[in-house]
């Protein structure tokens, strides 16, 4: 009899934590504010992280894709169109200055939209003109036109990130941390502090479709590296320089 009465009141105890979780979800204590940034269409939900200038933090706009896993079509990925995304893959964002001659990337804003692009270094310089750096040998990332660009920032930024996988046969994410090249096969542990970010399924070209992820990120004056932790990539080269001054 003893045991029953346990067993009741741990079910009302979960019960009551279910009802709060549920209360402060719907409340917006766990999700961030969905951003249909550059129209893509992109699902809600997702808890994030804060921390200080001192090192990246992060909050997650739509979510972590945990649902979903790290691959896969998860909560928090969001779609656009491939037409779309090449449209906008030659386009210089409001705010910033690309310069070819030294494959960098001038951004006058402490509040920038960033919009990355992943892809395969062939299809890059089919659709850019662009050289890629030395170093990326297999996978890379296209900024305002650029291949692996230098990117400045202002201190502080606030900036709010997209990510637009193009690739055809690959996952790719957009993680930002401390530790330089060269890197290891697998990075994963280097996202640690900033937030797990998801893998974007590769693009769906017979259906013109393209995945995407929004999150915001703080950063703080220093030198920093942005990569994808997929197993293998950074280590090829899948890597570029970050700088807030």
């Amino acid at each position: 009899m003893k045991d029953a009465y346990v067993l009741i009141a741990v079910i009302l105890l979960i019960g009551v934590g279910v009802t709060s979780l549920v209360a402060s979800v719907q409340a917006g204590d766990y999700l961030g504010p969905a951003r249909g940034g550059f129209g893509g269409q992109q699902a809600s939900g997702g808890a994030g992280w804060t921390g200080n200038y001192g090192s990246p933090s992060f909050a997650a706009g739509t979510g972590m894709g945990m649902m979903g896993g790290r691959f896969g079509v998860g909560e928090g990925l969001g779609t656009m169109t491939v037409s779309q995304s090449l449209r906008l893959l030659h386009q210089v964002l409001p705010g910033t200055v690309a310069f070819p001659s030294n494959d960098s990337v001038v951004v006058y804003s402490s509040h920038p939209d960033l919009l990355v692009f992943t892809m395969g270094h062939q299809r890059a310089i089919n659709l850019t003109g662009a050289t890629p750096p030395a170093y990326a040998t297999h996978d890379v990332f296209v900024v305002d036109g650029l291949i692996d660009p230098t990117l400045v920032l202002e201190d502080p930024s606030t900036v709010n990130v997209t990510t637009v996988n193009l690739d055809s046969s690959m996952y790719h994410n957009f993680v930002v941390t401390r530790a330089s090249p060269p890197y290891p096969y697998n990075t994963m542990p280097y996202e640690m502090g900033f937030g797990m970010v998801p893998f974007l399924p590769p693009a769906q070209y017979s259906a013109g479709q393209a995945y995407t992820y929004s999150y915001s990120m703080q950063v703080g004056p220093g030198n920093y590296w942005y990569l994808c932790t997929y197993p293998g990539h950074a280590e090829m080269g899948m890597y570029g320089q970050l700088v807030v001054r």
